[in-house]
């Protein structure tokens, strides 16, 4: 399978397994990398507030813990989709997307999107 496959040729295969030059699921460690509670509500908590501190985050995705925080932080720090920045000196640090993380912001867009063309049945998703 070539590196990028267009979303026409993606319909057109879906009935079939996807597989890489390995025979593994290109989407799998995407699964991966979203997997946990907090993981995606972090990433688009940094697409808004851009560049910021732990209790801005914090704030944003109330009532996440400070412990649950520091963790996906440390995972996504360690995916490459977020880096923290500490000037010498300074007490806190910032967080903000790399451009691998940024590079997600076409996929929050559709969710928001579809978030959008359902939201009057909010109620039927718990």
């Amino acid at each position: 399978m070539e590196k990028w496959m267009s979303y026409e040729e993606f319909t057109y295969r879906i009935g079939e397994p996807i597989t890489d030059e390995y025979g593994k699921s290109p989407i799998t460690p995407v699964f991966s990398l979203f997997e946990g509670k907090w993981k995606m509500h972090v990433i688009y908590s940094l697409f808004c507030l851009g560049d910021t501190h732990f209790n801005s985050v914090l704030r944003f995705c109330d009532p996440i813990t400070p412990a649950s925080l520091n963790a996906v932080l440390k995972e996504l720090i360690q995916s490459g989709i977020v880096e923290k920045k500490q000037a010498k000196g300074e007490r806190y640090a910032s967080y903000s997307l790399t451009q691998k993380g940024m590079d997600l912001q076409p996929c929050f867009y559709e969710m928001m999107n579809w978030g959008f063309s359902y939201r009057s049945n909010r109620r039927k998703w718990k």
